[in-house]
């Protein structure tokens, strides 16, 4: 695989380029999906003007546990377009102004003394084929942590108003402290970390582990098998600064641990 070395703690993390995920795809991205009230919205969440430039990064978990399930590949895809198509309507709004919305979205997942970022979108580009190979990416691990200051750095090079980063998990991270360390940098540097749980029957067991990466109210979950439902909790979430919980209580934590 093509991709860029660099270190980001103890484990190498290997960036795969965004030309080279899109010289895999066999497709052109598509960008299917409901048209969203949500730009003035997020703004408004956020306690932004309506007018308010805003970047955005959406950081999805691909560790084991999510690419060998194909119901999580599909709906994360489903929510990839629905980002996707978030922005084009935001831009169709705002682009005259300068202040639409500007999106990149990334992946990750690691194991075997290694850390692969996979760059499926930039900032302010059109989506292209190498979103289309979200599903076939991962496997093995959640370091969370080099995966969140990769999309600090690149919303550390914005010039926008407001910078948001939502990263979605379906559990711990490999290494919860070091991921708490590099969410708290780069709260430090301007951007709002939100984390979003991807709840399925399986992991109700979550909230101690959200908390230790996030902090207490600073993550939100929604239905895993449910994309559509998403974009809503986020809005939520940000207008009410509660934290939200899918489904019937939560039984005590269990190691969800990679």
């Amino acid at each position: 695989e093509g991709g860029t070395a660099v270190r980001r703690g103890s484990a190498p993390t290997v960036i795969v380029s965004h030309q080279d995920l899109a010289a895999r795809s066999q497709k052109e991205w598509s960008e299917d999906g409901p048209k969203f009230p949500f730009g003035a919205g997020l703004r408004g969440a956020l306690g932004l003007e309506d007018s308010a430039s805003l970047d955005m990064q959406v950081v999805f978990d691909r560790s084991g546990s999510v690419h060998q399930d194909p119901r999580l590949n599909r709906c994360q895809m489903r929510l990839a377009q629905q980002f996707v198509r978030l922005e084009s309507d935001d831009k169709e709004r705002y682009g005259a102004a300068g202040t639409a919305l500007r999106l990149g979205v990334s992946g990750f997942s690691g194991g075997w003394g290694s850390v692969e970022v996979y760059d499926l979108k930039h900032e302010g580009e059109a989506a292209d084929g190498a979103l289309n190979t979200l599903p076939e990416l991962g496997g093995g691990g959640t370091p969370t942590a080099p995966a969140v200051s990769h999309a600090a750095d690149a919303l550390g090079n914005s010039d926008a108003e407001a910078k948001t980063m939502l990263v979605i998990v379906d559990g711990s991270s490999t290494d919860n402290k070091a991921t708490s360390a590099e969410i708290e940098s780069a709260r430090a540097n301007g951007i709002r970390v939100v984390g979003a749980f991807l709840a399925i029957e399986q992991n109700r067991g979550f909230g101690q582990l959200m908390d230790e990466q996030f902090g207490a109210g600073e993550w939100f979950s929604y239905d895993g098998l449910d994309p559509d439902s998403a974009p809503s909790r986020l809005l939520e979430h940000l207008s009410s600064g509660q934290q939200f919980t899918a489904g019937p209580p939560a039984p005590p934590a269990r190691d969800l641990r990679g």
